[in-house]
């Protein structure tokens, strides 16, 4: 599995092209008050699909994280316990099943990874092809760092064990900055979600299409919250010029 790239099942496209349609549905009955506005459905479609198969990807990635830094410390328990190195990445994936269960990402590498150590696969032939195609800065970086330590022929328990210690507080750490930017980010939606109750009060009690001037200055202002550069809305029309 490439895990850089996402595809979508029936089932998926269909849930975005349903957000699509009533985001479609949304925009023309708030700016253009008939279903003309229905016409950007297809450059939403392309726009919503882009975004969702990063979300996608990133979450994928995370999971993967987070199940291949319990296989890890499995692993090295194991090592310290006096395993030999093949089999501690078997005893990872028996525990790795019963943690996170036969349809779990990492059990389905470590199944095919174990498989090919069994042919006389070299382990770390085996677990560099995994973290590239993984994307995954610290699950990369320590198959870089097992090569190189079976290479030289260094202390790898003691260096599988010193290697899982770091991957945790970091992941740890990163866990901690992605929860407060997600409180952010929340803060920021609902912000963002303002101008647009003006604008469908609006809509709804006059009865007819937003005037220009204020879908203006409703977008300025949403650049403002999302961070864009000033500029964007230094000649946006004040919000009581729509009124005049």
């Amino acid at each position: 599995m490439d895990y850089k790239n996402y595809r979508f099942s029936w089932l998926e496209i269909g849930g975005i092209l349903g957000k699509t349609i009533l985001i479609a549905l949304i925009i023309s009955y708030l700016f253009y008050g008939s279903l003309y506005g229905m016409a950007i459905t297809p450059l939403l479609f392309v726009i919503v699909k882009r975004r969702k198969k990063k979300s996608c990807i990133e979450e994928r990635k995370q999971l993967l994280h987070g199940q291949f830094l319990d296989g890890l410390k499995i692993v090295s328990t194991s090592l310290m316990s006096g395993m030999s190195m093949e089999n501690a990445w078997k005893e990872a994936e028996k525990e790795v099943e019963a943690m996170h269960g036969k349809k779990s990402l990492l059990y389905k590498e470590l199944k095919e990874m174990n498989h090919l150590v069994l042919s006389n696969v070299p382990m770390e032939q085996v677990l560099l092809p995994f973290a590239y195609r993984s994307g995954v800065e610290d699950i990369i970086s320590f198959a870089e760092v097992f090569a190189y330590g079976k290479r030289s022929g260094a202390n790898w328990r003691k260096l599988i064990g010193e290697t899982t210690l770091r991957m945790e507080e970091k992941y740890e750490t990163e866990k901690q900055i992605a929860v407060m930017l997600a409180q952010k980010r929340m803060e920021q939606n609902i912000m963002s979600v303002i101008p647009l109750g003006m604008i469908i009060f609006l809509r709804v009690t006059s009865n007819s299409a937003v005037p220009i001037p204020l879908v203006r200055t409703t977008i300025s202002f949403r650049a403002t919250i999302n961070g864009l550069p000033s500029s964007f809305s230094a000649n946006t029309p004040d919000i009581r010029e729509s009124f005049q």
